[in-house]
Order: structure tokens, then C-alpha cells, then sequence
């Protein structure tokens, strides 16, 4: 089994502490090219401290290629790897790639992107290998309907299965205007329709709260994680969630009707452009979060 190293944000590291784990210097932009007293006095050093560290990760691990998909937290060690020759490969799973992908392309072997339309967002467009996102190997094992929705629901419930599901994604760490949203109208909702289910992750962040509100209900499924994602989706008639790069992939393999809500505080608008995609791809419907009430 070939060696690896892993490298993780702080809340990660906290999470997740282990021998492959490293950890980098906190690095952060929200504009790189601002003018903004961080840009121009604590972004340099603190990309210098990353890209010291990093050349000491390197030259201790000496890895044959590095990996990474993305962002501020993976920008020194990749750009490190670029400086050292080392061959560096990027995993682009968003349909627009952000800056840090952006200028490291020009160090990368290769890019592989999930979409056709992503390579003309690079300069280097014969470095693009289109291959798709990765997606949990479960999905593709196509549980039936009736076996997802007995794992959420009793068969007293659910009956002979010609009801509907919704299954609400708001990612792991929760989605606060959505889950406002189906505070305020699950209970209006479930009483009206008997033949609706609704499985409902809220976000680890979200559980406690959401569930000290809610009151029980036959027809509803909370849990602040799904840990059985191909039974969730296959158990789904329709899903309402955040437009994550991975979620729309999984998704889309899932072939099931969605609504979108994209995150406005993700950086540089990859969710608001992954949702747009889906919109000409499958008919997702997309509706802005301020755009999102009780009334959607």
C-alpha cells in the first residue's frame, strides 16, 4: 500500500487528529486581490510561513505526486510542489474553479474537471482530463425505494409506498435558512398531506436546536447526519438542498428531481454557479436564500 500524507484544515486537524494528518499555517482570502490591510500585511507573511513549512513537509515526506482540489487551506503546499517540480495534479469538482485552482493550473500536470464547460475556465485547457466527480460507490449499487424508506420510516408508516418523500440537505454543518424554512412549514405541511414524508438533515450545528422545537411526527425523519446516503436518495422522490460541488454529483448519479438553494457565504459563488449547471443539465430548480421563506 503506497504511503500518503493528508493535509487539513485547523477544524479538521481537531476532528480528525492522526498519523497521516498535517497541519499548515492558517492561510485565508476572501479577495486576494483587494487592497485590504490582511492583504497586504498578513496575507504575505503568513503565505511565506505556509510555504516554509510546506518545503519542510516535502523534502521530509518527498511524495512522487500531490493532490489537491482546491481552496486556501491546499494553495502552499501545492505551490510548494509546483516550485520543487514535483508533479502536481488538481481535482476541480465545481463547475467554475476558484482563483487558488486558477493559478495553479499553470504548475499542474494534469486537471481533471467534472464538467466540459470547467476547461474553458482554464488557460491551459490541453492539461483538462474530464472525468467527472467521485461518488460514494453505494450509489451505484441502486437500492430499491421500498428498502430506503423502510430504513427511515415503519412499514405502519410508509404503507404500501405510494407516497412521497423529500429529503432536505442542508450539508453536514447545517444550512440556517433552510432549516428556518422547514421549522416553519413541515408541521402545515405533514398535517395536510398524509401521503408526504420528510427526511431532514439539519447539520450537526443545527440538531439540538431544531430538534428542542420540532415536535414528533410519524411522517418526519430528523437527524443532524445521514450516515446512509444511497438509501436516503434512493428512498427520495424529491430533494431539497445546498448546491455543493459533491452533492450535485451525487445527484445527479442519484438521477432524482432537486431544488436548489446555494449558499450565498461560499467563496467566490462556486455554489451559486454549480446550481446554475444543474439548472441546464437537469431542470433543477434554483431559489436564491433570500428568496427562501415559509411561503417557497
Amino acid at each position: 500500500m503506497p504511503n500518503y500524507s493528508l493535509l487539513v484544515s485547523q477544524q479538521e486537524w481537531k476532528a480528525q487528529q492522526g498519523t497521516h494528518l498535517n497541519r499548515l499555517p492558517p492561510l485565508h482570502w476572501a479577495d486576494p486581490f483587494s487592497l485590504s490591510l490582511y492583504n497586504l500585511f498578513i496575507l504575505p507573511y503568513v503565505l511565506i510561513k505556509s510555504l516554509i513549512r510546506s518545503f519542510q513537509i516535502l523534502k521530509s515526506f518527498k511524495p512522487d505526486i500531490v493532490i489537491g482540489t482546491g481552496g486556501f487551506v491546499s494553495f502552499p503546499i501545492r505551490l510548494a510542489a509546483g516550485l520543487r517540480g514535483i508533479k502536481l495534479t488538481i481535482q476541480e469538482h465545481n463547475s467554475v474553479p476558484g482563483i487558488a485552482n486558477r493559478v495553479l493550473s499553470l504548475f499542474a500536470y494534469k486537471v481533471f474537471v467534472a464538467f466540459n464547460s470547467t476547461v474553458d475556465c482554464f488557460w491551459q485547457k490541453s492539461k483538462c482530463v474530464v472525468c467527472g466527480n467521485p461518488v460514494r460507490l453505494s450509489l451505484r449499487q441502486y437500492a430499491s425505494k421500498a428498502v430506503g424508506r423502510r430504513h427511515f420510516f415503519s412499514n405502519a408508516v410508509v404503507g404500501k409506498g405510494d407516497g412521497k418523500v423529500v429529503l432536505i440537505l442542508g450539508g453536514s454543518l447545517g444550512a440556517n435558512a433552510l432549516n428556518v424554512a422547514i421549522l416553519h412549514l413541515y408541521s402545515e405541511m405533514l398535517n395536510e398531506r398524509k401521503d408526504l414524508f420528510l427526511i431532514w438533515q439539519t447539520g450537526v450545528l443545527a440538531f439540538d436546536e431544531m430538534e428542542s422545537l420540532v415536535k414528533f411526527h410519524p411522517q418526519l425523519y430528523i437527524a443532524p447526519f445521514l450516515h446512509w446516503m444511497d438509501l436516503a436518495y434512493a428512498a427520495a422522490d424529491l430533494i431539497v438542498s445546498r448546491a455543493g460541488a459533491m452533492t450535485c454529483s451525487e445527484i445527479l448519479a442519484a438521477g432524482k428531481p432537486c431544488i436548489l438553494i446555494p449558499s450565498p457565504n461560499v467563496a467566490e459563488g462556486h455554489q451559486f454557479h454549480n446550481a446554475c449547471l444543474m439548472a441546464d443539465l437537469a431542470g433543477s430548480r434554483v431559489i436564491a436564500e433570500d428568496e427562501l421563506d415559509s411561503d417557497s
